[in-house]
């Protein structure tokens, strides 16, 4: 964390919120939204998880995210802002993370397709000051990090 600290220090606040459900979750990034003068420019979400569950303490299910309110969640964040969900096996092909940004058009989901022993999180700017994530999810395997929009692998 400390190092995500010193690679947006000066561009972005982080805040660190604990929630014990989707729910929560979802009232957290919606307060956070209404409390800020912008919307949300990125989230790193984490959870024990596998390719069709997030578990919060309670359960996100892949099957769970057929209803309106990811889509309504994905109105918290600027256009094209960047969830990384810390969590492993959630980016397994037709796995939740891609369900995830099915759901939440506009925005890119990065996630492990394998097991995440460590996460090693890498930010970079473009030249409209937007943050662009690279997370190494450890366990030495190439290519362990997938990122979707649209529900499209990218």
């Amino acid at each position: 964390m400390q190092d995500l600290y010193q690679q947006t220090k000066g561009i972005h606040d982080i805040k660190v919120y604990e929630v014990g459900s989707p729910f929560g979750l979802a009232k957290r990034v919606t307060q956070a939204s209404a409390q800020s003068e912008e919307k949300i420019s990125f989230a790193i979400i984490g959870g024990h998880g596998n390719s069709e569950v997030i578990n919060f303490g309670k359960r996100l299910y892949k099957s769970d995210l057929n209803g309106g309110g990811a889509k309504r969640l994905s109105e918290s964040f600027k256009p094209n802002a960047e969830i990384v969900l810390a969590s492993c096996s959630v980016g397994e092909d037709n796995g939740i993370a891609q369900k995830i940004s099915e759901q939440m058009s506009g925005l890119k989901i990065i996630a492990s397709k394998n097991t995440a022993t460590s996460i090693d999180m890498h930010v970079s700017y473009d030249n409209e000051g937007n943050p662009h994530f690279l997370p190494d999810f450890g366990g030495g395997e190439e290519n362990a990090t997938i990122s979707y929009e649209e529900g499209v692998r990218t």
